[in-house]
């Protein structure tokens, strides 16, 4: 029998899974209470913020999960007892979304962001050819010629062994079929360049991610 679950008691979290692992809306999933939880166990490790839940990112289904009982934390990661699923979606265009985002948006001082270093047209085409595909305005063709082009870019920068620009050039030529990989990996150069200026962007990006998300599962707040 699942104890009862106070609104005091559990821990709401962000879990992304592949869709043949998907969590049930409304089930409740628990833990044999004969073994010891430890966090790395073979159970649901979810994350409090939506960023830290990224970095785990398996597959574009995103479930907002609260936990409770014997609840182990660490610094990215909780997991407990029980896991009950509140909301659930498949977010791969949010993440997508949120890709174009960070390179559009991410700070690294002076006024400037990550999309002012992509000097080249083609590394721009790339960002602008995805923005079109979400909206309707793009084949799946022409963002596969365009992110072709942004990897040539990379491989003439790493050939010139300038590798700022050619750090700042992969961004736009991440897998970008793959939206779960490709926002994480676009999150985390991001927030690299970002702190090479100094600047910590990750409560930013959050804060984004989460807005995206919430509008995906119908979460006010």
């Amino acid at each position: 029998m699942t104890p009862h679950l106070s609104t005091t008691d559990g821990i709401e979290a962000w879990y992304f899974a592949a869709p043949r692992f998907a969590l049930k809306l409304g089930s409740t999933y628990s833990i044999d209470p004969q073994l010891t939880l430890e966090l790395g166990g073979p159970y649901i490790h979810a994350s409090r913020r939506a960023i830290d839940a990224l970095r785990f990112v398996s597959g574009p289904i995103v479930s907002r999960v609260v936990i409770w009982g014997d609840v182990q934390e660490g610094d990215d990661q909780l997991c407990g007892r029980y896991c009950k699923v509140l909301a659930c979606a498949d977010v791969t265009h949010e993440l997508q979304q949120f890709a174009c985002w960070c390179i559009r948006n991410t700070p690294i001082g002076g006024g400037r962001v990550v999309w002012d270093l992509l000097t080249q047209e083609r590394s721009r085409d790339a960002v602008k050819t995805k923005e079109r595909l979400l909206t309707c305005g793009a084949s799946d063709d022409e963002v596969k010629a365009a992110r072709n082009a942004a990897q040539a870019v990379v491989t003439e920068c790493e050939r010139k062994i300038d590798k700022d620009a050619a750090q700042a050039a992969w961004v736009t030529a991440w897998p970008w079929w793959s939206a779960a990989e490709s926002a994480a990996e676009v999150a985390r150069i991001t927030s690299e360049i970002a702190e090479q200026e100094g600047l910590n962007v990750e409560q930013m990006h959050n804060d984004e991610l989460e807005r995206l998300l919430k509008v995906a599962l119908c979460i006010k707040g």
